[in-house]
């Protein structure tokens, strides 16, 4: 049996190379195909993932907006400027409940004087000092509206959560400030999955 490879300047030496340029080009060319396909569905799959993120933002958003709207809203509450604080943290209480029962993501409010103090509406004998931080610094130098970085606390390990505080007025003169816990752990019942591939 002849093992030799045929002369290439022959016709059957010819069609050889030419088969085999065109399984090189066939070969090239589906791996091409391949490379695009599995491009094209990469590319599709990133932007349906970032379409997502994108109305779940918007979700946040939406919702985070229209808990500060209530905040704020309670803020004008005359009986927030009640001499007596604890008649106000009574009331404030009773909102509290109110809101829980619509599905707010407050899960305390209080009430702090104008030196920091932070009456708890649930437990008004509970009173913390608060004025060194930020958010309170923030108020009391005019500002409307405070948010904390979201974190956790030694109060709520278990809960993300963020502080608003907005001012509270009387005869235009800051006189409280309105504080709300908002736990974060329940914004992900608000929002579709995000998934990423076949499998997520």
């Amino acid at each position: 049996m002849d093992l030799r490879l045929p002369q290439l300047n022959t016709i059957k030496g010819k069609i050889i190379i030419l088969l085999l340029l065109a399984l090189v080009a066939l070969i090239a060319t589906s791996g091409f195909i391949l490379y695009s396909s599995w491009y094209t569905k990469n590319q599709l799959l990133e932007k349906t993932l970032d379409e997502k993120a994108l109305a779940n933002a918007t979700i946040l958003e939406e919702k985070m907006q229209a808990e500060i709207n209530v905040i704020t809203t309670i803020s004008h509450m005359p009986q927030l400027v009640e001499e007596d604080i604890y008649t106000s943290l009574a009331y404030l209480n009773e909102m509290f409940k109110a809101q829980t029962a619509l599905g707010t993501l407050v899960i305390t409010f209080g009430l702090l004087d104008l030196e920091g103090n932070l009456w708890e509406a649930a437990e008004p004998e509970r009173v913390t000092p608060r004025g060194d931080t930020g958010w309170f610094k923030a108020i009391a130098g005019g500002a409307e509206l405070a948010i904390s970085a979201p974190g956790f606390s030694a109060a709520y390990p278990d809960i993300m959560r963020v502080v608003i505080v907005v001012p509270v007025y009387k005869d235009g003169q800051l006189y409280r400030v309105l504080h709300a816990r908002l736990g974060l752990n329940a914004l992900s019942a608000l929002m579709p999955d995000l998934k990423y591939g076949e499998k997520g």
